[in-house]
């Protein structure tokens, strides 16, 4: 019984890296494409819903903006 555990675990292990090292191929070989198209004049693009960190920067400024805006409507001369 021991024995099978150990060898489940074992198995595990070795799915783990297997599986790991079948993701990291993906990205070297998508990045190497993503070099050769790179070199294309392109324009930018709009920033990705999964890029959580820029998109809220983006965010943050575009509600700055709008803020400024309000306040700028709002003043009496």
């Amino acid at each position: 019984m021991r024995t099978l555990v150990w060898v489940l675990i074992f198995v595990a292990i070795v799915g783990g890296f297997v599986a790991h090292r079948r993701s990291t191929s993906d990205v070297a070989s998508q990045s190497a494409t993503a070099t050769q198209t790179a070199a294309l004049p392109v324009a930018p693009r709009e920033v990705s819903e999964h890029n959580w960190a820029r998109h809220s920067l983006d965010r943050a400024a575009d509600v700055k903006r709008q803020v400024v805006e309000g306040r700028k409507a709002d003043e009496v001369p």
